[in-house]
């Protein structure tokens, strides 16, 4: 977690609201679920924060791209072509061409989503007369991937498929799960996979898993700022321990040895993030206390939020110490609203704060995954905030500066 006075000199340096993203605390994941999960590779959902994909190409072995922008970006950092892996549930014609013309002899791996994805690459493989590796992703019950069945059935024609190397099954069925699903989810993949190298004389599959750990954003204790994070930082790194242990011991019990990917995007990113959004007003209605904030929930997104009720890691940093506006003058309960104009921009409800003044700061941690990218960013036309990274070795950089979105909204032709 970055230090009160990091975030000041951050604050000062590109201003606010900002996301800042420790890249030491970073690497400190990665580093625990290495030490976890040795056998497995580790993919990055880019979804969750492309931002980090500089420091990641040389931590990670894989990273996933789910949509032309993604693939894009890559591109334009030189991500090797071998680290990609295209998934999605669209893939245009136009979007897979532009990868089979790519120069160079390796493609990315691509997965596979329906009888038409099928087709489709089978075509444009055949038409370039390039071989590409592909996963088979099984569906989990939605849009997304194959049933069985169809699965089954792409096994059983694959040798029309020449151009096609079926390297094995990708499977994700959401986020935050608990660790009976991953136990059982386990036990079935490994039990599949054996049962299709059986039945259609495979050699052994490879496994792309994204096991959806769970982040421990929300606390049902204090609701005081005054403090450090309400979940204590320990508390949150035993629970992530825990969780690969029990993941570990999963494959351990499901006698899976075959090469294994696990796919992550927040339980890889979550941690390393703060938000730095500055106190613009105070003032009193009715009896309640508001604290308008130059952000705002179209920067802010914590998965399973509602309405600003649940509290997650937030602390007030003080611009100048002991400094404090009027009122009240004791600790008070503070609806924290950001700058939009609609009712609905509430961050936080009853948040404890002493004292707050103008010119204060709250930082809200553990967003270093999708706020980023998730927010309702062209609402209003307010600048995209700026980005920012730190790490001992390397102090602040600059990521992206603060961005006008006014063009993005602005009609191109005369009314």
């Amino acid at each position: 977690m970055l230090t009160d006075k990091l975030c000041q000199v951050a604050a000062e340096a590109y201003g606010t609201p900002v996301y800042l993203f420790d890249l030491d605390r970073l690497q400190q994941q990665v580093e625990l679920i290495r030490q976890q999960l040795p056998q497995a590779r580790l993919c990055f959902a880019v979804k969750a924060n492309p931002f980090l994909l500089p420091v990641l190409s040389r931590w990670l072995d894989r990273f996933e791209l789910c949509s032309p922008g993604e693939w894009s970006i890559t591109q334009q950092l030189k991500l090797p072509q071998d680290k990609l892996v295209i998934s999605g549930v669209y893939k245009s014609e136009a979007d897979l061409t532009a990868i089979f013309d790519q120069p160079g002899d390796c493609l990315p791996e691509i997965s596979l989503e329906s009888g038409e994805q099928l087709a489709l690459l089978n075509q444009l493989a055949r038409r370039r007369q390039r071989k590409v590796s592909v996963l088979l992703r099984l569906s989990s019950g939605n849009q997304f991937g194959l049933d069985e069945a169809d699965l089954r059935d792409i096994l059983a024609r694959r040798q029309a498929c020449p151009y096609l190397r079926i390297t094995g099954l990708q499977f994700y069925s959401g986020t935050q799960k608990h660790s009976r699903k991953i136990i059982a989810e386990v036990a079935r993949l490994e039990q599949l996979c054996r049962s299709l190298e059986h039945d259609y004389d495979l050699p052994p599959l490879a496994l792309e898993y994204g096991p959806g750990l769970a982040v421990r954003y929300f606390s049902d204790s204090s609701r005081s700022a005054d403090t450090a994070e309400p979940a204590a930082p320990d508390d949150l790194d035993k629970s992530d321990l825990v969780q690969l242990q029990v993941l570990r011991e999963a494959l351990t019990q499901a006698g899976c040895r075959r090469q294994l990917t696990l796919e992550m995007g927040r339980f890889l990113a979550a941690a390393c993030g703060s938000y730095l959004t500055q106190i613009v007003d105070l003032k009193t209605t009715r009896a309640d206390h508001y604290c308008i904030v130059d952000g705002g929930i179209h920067h802010l997104a914590y998965y399973g939020q509602m309405l600003g009720m649940k509290l997650p890691p937030v602390r007030l940093i003080k611009a100048v110490p002991g400094a404090a506006d009027a009122r009240p003058p004791a600790p008070a309960d503070w609806t924290v609203c950001g700058a939009l104009c609609t009712v609905n921009d509430v961050l936080l409800r009853c948040l404890r704060l002493t004292r707050p003044a103008r010119g204060d700061w709250l930082c809200f941690d553990r967003c270093g995954a999708y706020s980023v990218t998730e927010g309702l960013s062209l609402f209003l036309s307010r600048n995209l905030p700026a980005v920012a990274s730190y790490s001992t070795a390397n102090g602040w950089q600059c990521l992206r500066p603060a961005t006008a979105i006014w063009p993005l909204n602005q009609p191109q032709a005369p009314v």
